[in-house]
């Protein structure tokens, strides 16, 4: 059944102080990485949503608050629907090892969307994509993989108003291409995409979130929370036993 975006439309300011609940689930998380490392843990999160919602700032919110040499990010834009191989292939070479966390932006989600708006599927390609979606999170999820997905969204007058920000500043141009303005009048065809895709692919190996990113503040903080949450519930709280952790350095006067 297809998701039905509006319900995440209300844009309410956060109450209270946003900098000190960023900050504290920040702190939180970066203690629960470290039994994501020791424990050898995979962590997958992956941040979509429209273009101007503030998936970049969650993204640097959520590498401030872990060890980085843990942390591989991605931002695999259009990679050419299956040019070099199957269409995956791109973001199973991009999966982190053991206790590592893997940050995608512009994710497997976003490719078969764009591919759907840009008609570049048949309507039997695209009603295998989240079939093939589907199994390949299971199949990370199958070997111990924890998969966290973020879609943030935002109203139509709410992404005009900030690619138009976007675009008069001169230091914020660069991220704007012509893709992203095109994007604005094909709002309908990209929500339709999101719509059936956000509501195929909710499983119960790998569940959306879904935010109200109208308000930027509320967005960072509920994102945040619903990664520290997920690490709560797949991170082991005790350290492992000494026989399997500890390594002994004997050494000599």
């Amino acid at each position: 059944m297809p998701t039905d975006l509006a319900r995440f439309e209300r844009g309410a300011p956060f109450a209270g102080d946003a900098v000190a609940a960023i900050a504290a689930e920040q702190e939180r998380m970066g203690a629960l990485q470290l039994g994501q490392i020791v424990h050898g843990r995979r962590l997958i999160i992956v941040v979509d949503g429209w273009e101007g919602a503030g998936r970049r700032e969650l993204l640097k919110a959520l590498c401030a608050g872990l060890d980085p040499t843990h942390v591989r990010a991605h931002s695999l834009e259009e990679t050419g629907w299956g040019r070099h191989g199957h269409w995956l292939a791109p973001f199973w070479s991009k999966l982190g090892r053991a206790g590592e966390t893997s940050l995608f932006l512009h994710s497997w989600h976003e490719q078969a969307a764009h591919a759907r708006v840009a008609n570049l599927l048949t309507s039997k390609q695209w009603s295998r994509a989240a079939d093939e979606i589907n199994e390949f999170e299971n199949t990370q999820a199958e070997h111990g993989a924890k998969i966290v997905k973020l879609f943030l969204h935002v109203t139509a007058p709410v992404q005009r108003e900030r690619l138009q920000a976007r675009a008069s500043d001169p230091w914020q141009r660069w991220r704007l291409r012509d893709e992203e303005l095109r994007g604005l009048d094909a709002r309908d065809a990209w929500q339709a995409a999101w719509s059936t895709l956000l509501g195929e692919t909710d499983t119960r190996w790998a569940p959306w979130t879904i935010i109200d990113a109208n308000d930027a503040q509320t967005a960072l903080v509920t994102g945040l929370k619903a990664v520290r949450e997920a690490m709560t519930k797949a991170i082991p709280v005790e350290p492992p036993a000494d026989k399997d952790n500890v390594v002994v350095l004997n050494r000599t006067a």
